[in-house]
């Protein structure tokens, strides 16, 4: 993990340059016959490859994944092509819809459904093995503790600075392991080839496209509709 880490279009001005300078080293090549639109969508998709390979996703495992936003759907995608059984909770019906076309093997609705007692009957009774927090939500790590099965993973990728409370207790008696991930530890080439193989579904994420004149426009839409985007992409060509 970078010290120093920055991101251009974070951290940098550049996210919306047509030519930048970088690091050989930072290009990664994609095959000819992708689309520019799909290789965009490498990016996301290794922020899911991160957090599922720090927290030892496979085929034994039942994932719960809290959030149905773009964060949520791509660490679904890649947790079900490592295998594992997937449970989305989310407080969106259309997401939640939306998480089950992409393969949620169920959802749960956590306003009519407290997370805790619908996922209770899980794992012969014992919990998620893995629990990943993909709404970014403080409150939610005390819970995801509670309901992890023993010897549970539970990832972490939100970035509020807002204190969680967490039993000390609840960590220790289960030997549970919690983990941050940020950004993508060298996974793009993977996620690249993934894509190549058709092994994840990236159109299926794009929800709009504008043009790069009307970039205005598509901030506008996803400040004031997040219900209604998922990936919103701008076209430069």
């Amino acid at each position: 993990v970078c010290a120093n880490l920055e991101v251009m279009g974070v951290h940098r001005d550049g996210g919306f340059r047509a030519f930048v300078a970088v690091p050989a080293a930072n290009v990664i090549p994609v095959p000819r016959d992708m689309p520019f639109g799909l290789a965009a969508l490498a990016e996301p998709f290794s922020i899911a490859a991160n957090v599922l390979d720090r927290t030892g996703c496979g085929p034994e495992d039942t994932a719960l994944i809290y959030g149905a936003g773009t964060v949520g759907v791509t660490v679904l995608q890649v947790a079900k092509l490592k295998g594992a059984r997937c449970i989305v909770a989310d407080i969106d019906e259309a997401r939640l819809e939306r998480a089950l076309s992409f393969g949620a093997d169920r959802v749960i609705h956590s306003v009519r459904d407290p997370v805790p007692a619908a996922v209770r009957g899980e794992n012969d009774g014992l919990g998620p093995t893995l629990v990943i927090d993909g709404a970014g939500i403080p409150a939610l790590l005390d819970e995801a503790c509670r309901l992890a099965s023993p010897a549970g993973r539970i990832g972490l990728l939100g970035f509020s600075d807002a204190p969680s409370n967490l039993s000390q207790q609840e960590v220790v008696r289960k030997e549970l392991t919690i983990v941050g991930s940020r950004l993508n530890r060298r996974l793009l080439p993977r996620v690249v080839e993934w894509l190549a193989d058709k092994r994840l579904d990236p159109q299926g994420m794009i929800t709009q496209v504008f043009a790069a004149a009307d970039a205005r426009a598509a901030f506008d839409l996803i400040e004031k509709e997040p219900e209604r985007t998922l990936k919103v992409q701008l076209d430069f060509s």
